[in-house]
């Protein structure tokens, strides 16, 4: 009765709770239905719930759900909060978002990123509040939320997600931007299927142009890169080091960097290098790209491409444009409100509540039926007495307080059955018992214990499942809910009775991981030494195998690899037999070189044939194989020449002693075939010597026959001849024909022919040789007189050599020759009189500064000059009097490249800096030296506008806008670089720079040595140039004013102009092309600008200095162009 009673106010009480939820979800569902509102188009305007249950509110705007009528679709607004409504930068910050989604969208509509509708304001009461209108992703649910349930979803799931967010970033990093705040919860499944990833929320996102810092770093503080926290300028790889976070939690279920708050993550993140957890935690494939994608330095960090390639060389889809094929797995949505529907009044868990009261309804009616009981019969009677229920009531709690005493849980669990009974049992009786309070606490008590120590069994069986295991990552696990068993046991009074158990649990495990790791490392090395060229690794391959199978056998545990073991030692150690038998053959059969005797050379191609057929055995083969196939052939290739050597000697020897000269040559060509196999040959015959000996032989005396009967024929028709050059010919080759004939053995028939031949010959030459001698000496004397420009003598000289040469017989070839050069000296004297009357003419032309006729007269001298065999000394100085008037008459010509106007700057001596005593000049201004200029160069005439830096870099960096043909400044030498580089990229045919200041201050001074371009007096600058008397503290557009006698304009004022050199004094002595120092801490800037009021800061001459970096209003530039 009283068992049935409790269990009526047990199901009472049930009833109301489940009624109490019912009245819960019905009233939310009301207020919910109640705060939905309508704004303009949109209708049902709601919050969006979280997984909370609560609204989703940003520090910038909150976030609701809403219907758009107008355009009939579902949609999620983002509202602006009011009170931010006066904060402009927050306000900047929301419309970029918008700004950045149009334009990803645009360009990339079929990236996974959020698609944007509209962002336009909304009309609430008297104020406008901006919005956003986004897409509205079905399923609501995130990589967060998916986490929550999987905690560590499976490796291809978390690949594939990885892939698609790569598709989002591609499109976001193409488009300049970096999103700066990734995290699971801004990664949404489209109908919660992880193939359809959208990544959202770009509140925080930021432009790649944009060079400013961040004074205190957005973002979500856990998934932050370590510069993002130091609020570097964005860059593509905090993205990168966002997505290694979130991969690496997604393939472990674990966060890289834990601690109780942001300082403590932050400490981590700086000073913790996580590369042995992510080595540990992951794959091998998995830990090379994840650790370099979490790199501190951003510089050495993995690239989204390398990411991509990663990617797709493991079958995955992460590039813009590739989709998933099909859908995989479905994530059940958290909270999704576009998808209930307002004419379901009743969802299914307030049906099934209404079921379980209605069950618990008609439980509590038939208990009730039951427990009122049917009248008693007379026969019945009750004899329950009070006594005997105290007593009852006293033995259940003496018996539990026993149970207590034997510190067993098992116990402790018996006696909270006791208590039970007696807090039942107490019910029935008329008085309350006085320590029925006192039980109940105990019992509770009991109860917290036995829960703990239920958990505590269920950690431990966990880690006894897990230990069975064979793999790595469950006895890691199982070491895990060791710790957690023994954290819980160290709370528990009494411990568990198991305690020692688990922690020889946790040391054998821990002694499994150390030895697995140790098995592990062993098979690597031992792989690696097997596949090792070097036979010395094999030996220690197998030091390594043993240690594996040992370590195997200590851990007791079956692996799938100990047989693979056993049978990769038994290969490796028949490698090393065979081995050991390749070797010894080889080594026998190198010693064939030692010997002459072709039966060794033959045993020695045997032993190298069988070593070949064991290497062939072998895998890896020996590393020396290659070299014994040569030393095989070497030998099978020795034994070859010799037997053919031997050949050709035998059938040589019988023809040396014939008198035929052909024989001979039929003897030296076999000679020759045996020597030539002989020399391939190593060890070589031993009868090389008398081999070598009768070639030698043979080609003596057919050199010397064919030798005598050439010479003796030549000669024969040169002393027939009148010539006396023949005559001289015959006698020479009749002479050396004689000597050579001497020498052969036996001699020729016919020498004493050629004797006689000879004495003829040398007869008729001896009458002619005294007055060709005589007409030599004096035709060459005439000729070093003309050489020396003694042209009367010369003439003289020549006059009496034809004399003489006319008497030789037959006439010398040189006759005519003479005649020539007799006339060509006096035409030499008259040329020389009219060059020195034509340079002093030229020479008065340029002294008055008229250089055009100067140059043409300087042309004619140079081409008298040419004209003259000895050039006259100051020959060469007509030529630079002709350049140097070039120079002068050129400068200042006009010329356009890349749309920009130059004008040409004269290769003439400069003389820069300048001399004063003036107070106040600087002495960085002196000394005053000479500068040589090798080289014309093409100077802009303006310095360069706002439109060109615009055209080639796409911005405007100036102070003063507003007009294009403004000066550009506010520009430091370093952004010039970038803007020369790509200014020189869209104009292969010139090469543009900065001029040197040497240049600079030349072109300035447009060859006057005055103060100013334009003479010495100040009071002209206003006519030359803006500076602060006339320029009202602004720049104006460029060429307005007068410009210098070259034609350049402004280069005393506007701006003041960047050079490229560095600053340091001048030199004292003459320099040529200078360019200044190789190094510096200041770049040197020339010219006055707007502001610049005193008239001697405006001169050709004034120098002034800034550090490259610097960027002021009142500094620009203007280029130098040098034509390829």
């Amino acid at each position: 009765m009283y068992v049935n009673t409790l269990l009526v106010v047990i199901l009472v009480l049930l009833l109301l709770v489940v009624l109490a939820i019912m009245g819960t979800i019905l009233f939310r569902r009301r207020r919910e239905d109640d705060v939905s509102t309508d704004i303009g188009t949109y209708r049902n305007v709601r919050p969006l719930l979280g997984k909370n249950g609560k609204p989703k509110v940003g520090g910038m705007c909150a976030i609701y759900y809403a219907y758009n009528t107008k355009e009939e679709r579902e949609c999620i607004l983002k509202i602006l909060h009011k009170e931010r409504l006066a904060e402009t930068e927050i306000i900047n910050k929301f419309n970029r978002e918008a700004e950045i989604l149009k334009a990803i969208k645009g360009d990339y509509p079929e990236s996974p990123i959020v698609k944007i509708y509209q962002a336009d304001d909304l009309h609430m009461g008297v104020i406008d509040i901006p919005f956003i209108e986004l897409e509205y992703v079905q399923g609501n649910t995130d990589l967060s939320d998916y986490l929550e349930k999987k905690k560590k979803p499976e490796q291809s799931v978390a690949t594939t997600i990885i892939a698609q967010v790569c598709q989002a970033l591609e499109a976001a990093h193409k488009k300049g931007v970096i999103h700066r705040d990734l995290k699971p919860k801004n990664i949404l499944f489209r109908d919660g299927d992880y193939m359809q990833v959208v990544v959202c929320d770009f509140g925080v996102a930021k432009e790649l142009s944009s060079n400013s810092t961040t004074i205190g770093a957005y973002g979500t503080f856990p998934y932050m890169s370590p510069e993002h926290h130091s609020g570097d300028c964005p860059t593509p790889q905090m993205d990168i080091y966002s997505l290694g976070l979130i991969w690496f939690e997604m393939l472990t279920g674990e966060s890289l960097f834990k601690g109780k708050t942001d300082a403590e993550i932050l400490q981590k993140k700086m000073n913790e290098d996580p590369e042995r957890k992510i080595q540990a935690k992951l794959q091998e494939k998995y830990h090379r790209i994840i650790s370099s994608m979490l790199r501190k330095d951003p510089n050495q960090r993995a690239t989204l491409e390398e990411v991509q390639q990663f990617l797709e060389d493991e079958g995955y889809k992460p590039r813009l444009g590739q989709r998933p094929e099909t859908s995989s797995g479905k994530i059940p949505p958290v909270v999704d409100p576009g998808e209930e529907s307002k004419s379901k009044k009743l969802s299914s868990a307030t049906i099934v509540l209404i079921v379980l009261a209605l069950i618990l309804l008609v439980s509590i009616i038939t208990i009730i039926m039951q427990v009122i009981p049917a009248p008693p019969s007379p026969q019945v009677q009750v004899a329950s007495s009070s006594k005997d229920l105290i007593d009852r009531y006293e033995q259940l709690v003496k018996n539990a307080s026993r149970l207590i005493k034997s510190k067993n849980y098992e116990d402790w669990e018996k006696a909270v059955t006791k208590y039970d009974e007696a807090i039942i049992l107490s019910d029935s009786l008329k008085k309350r018992p006085r320590d029925l309070t006192e039980i109940i606490e105990i019992r509770q008590s009991l109860l917290s214990q036995l829960r703990v120590y239920r958990q505590y069994q269920e950690i431990v069986s966990r880690a006894e499942d897990f230990e069975q295991s064979l793999e790595l990552l469950d006895w890691e696990q199982a070491v895990v809910l060791c710790d957690e068993a023994l954290n819980f046991a160290t709370q528990m009074d009494p411990a568990p009775s198991d305690y020692s158990k688990v922690e020889d649990l946790k040391q054998k495990l821990e002694t499994r991981i150390i030895s697995y790791h140790a098995f592990e490392h062993f098979i690597e090395e031992a792989k690696s030494l097997q596949m090792s060229p070097n036979p010395k690794n094999w030996s220690l391959a197998i030091v390594k195998l043993d240690s594996a199978i040992q370590t195997a056998k200590e851990m007791k545990v079956s692996f799938s690899e100990y047989a693979y073991l056993e049978e990769l030692k038994e290969k490796v150690e028949i490698q090393i037999s065979r081995f050991e038998e390749y070797t010894k053959l080889v080594e026998e059969a190198q010693h064939w070189r030692e010997s002459k005797d072709v039966e060794v050379w033959k045993a020695a191609a045997q032993e190298f044939t069988s070593a070949i057929d064991i290497a062939h055995q072998m895998n890896p083969m020996p590393p020396n194989l290659s070299e014994i196939l040569i030393l095989k052939q070497v030998v099978e290739i020795q034994i070859a020449n010799y037997q053919l050597y031997t050949e050709l000697v035998a059938e040589a020897k019988p023809l040396r002693n014939s008198t035929d000269p052909d024989d001979w040559e039929v003897a030296r060509t076999k000679v020759d075939s045996a020597l030539t196999i002989a020399n391939k040959m190593n060890p070589q015959p031993t009868d090389l010597a008398q081999t070598s000996a009768l070639k030698e032989h043979l080609d003596t005396q057919i050199v010397r026959y064919w030798k005598y009967k050439r010479l003796y024929d030549e000669a024969i028709p040169l002393a027939r001849a009148e010539d006396p050059l023949s005559w001289q010919k015959a006698v020479d080759k009749l002479t050396e024909a004689i000597g050579t004939a001497e020498r052969m053995d036996p001699i020729p028939t016919d020498l004493q022919n050629a004797k006689d031949l000879k004495d003829e010959v040398v007869h008729k030459i001896q009458e002619n040789e005294r007055l060709k001698q005589e007409y030599e000496t004096t035709f060459s004397r005439a000729k070093q007189l003309l050489k020396a420009a003694r042209y009367d003598e010369a003439i003289a000289a020549f006059k009496s050599a034809i004399a003489t040469g006319e008497k030789v017989k037959p006439l010398p070839t040189s006759l005519s020759k003479a005649r020539q050069q007799r006339t060509h000296a006096i035409a030499q004297l008259e040329l020389f009189s009219l060059f020195k009357q034509e340079y002093n003419k030229a020479q008065e032309l340029f002294s008055v500064k008229n250089y055009e006729e100067a140059y043409k007269k300087w042309g004619e001298v140079i081409e008298l000059g040419k004209q003259i065999d000895k050039k006259p000394a100051n020959y060469p100085d007509a030529l630079n009097y002709r350049e140097e008037s070039y120079q002068w008459m050129k400068a200042g010509i006009k010329r356009t490249f890349s749309g920009m106007e130059f004008v040409w700057v004269p290769s003439v001596s400069l003389e820069m800096g300048y001399e004063s005593n003036v107070k106040g000049l600087n002495l960085d201004e002196r000394p005053k030296h000479q500068v040589k200029f090798t080289r014309m160069i093409w100077m802009g005439n303006h310095e360069i506008t706002q439109s060109k830096w615009i055209e080639v870099m796409g911005s405007n960096p100036s102070f003063f806008q507003g007009n294009q043909q403004n000066p550009v400044e506010n520009v430091s030498q370093e952004e010039i670089q970038h803007f020369l580089i790509k200014l020189n990229g869209l104009d292969p045919n010139n090469t543009y720079r900065l001029p040197t200041e040497a240049e600079w201050e030349h072109a300035c001074k447009a060859g006057n040595n005055t103060r100013f371009s334009f003479g010495d007096n100040p009071a002209m600058l206003g006519d030359y140039a803006w500076y602060g008397a006339n320029a009202g503290r602004t720049t104006h557009p460029v060429a307005q004013k007068q410009p210098n006698g070259w034609n350049l304009y402004d280069m005393h004022g506007n701006v003041q102009e960047w050079c490229q050199d560095w600053y340091d004094y001048y030199p004292s002595s003459q320099v040529t092309d200078p360019k200044g120092p190789m190094f510096g801490q200041e770049k040197i800037v020339r010219g006055g600008s707007y502001e610049t009021t005193d008239p001697k800061y405006l001169t050709c001459t004034k120098r002034t200095r800034r550090i490259q970096s610097a960027r002021e209003s009142i500094t620009g530039f203007r280029l130098v162009c040098v034509p390829k």
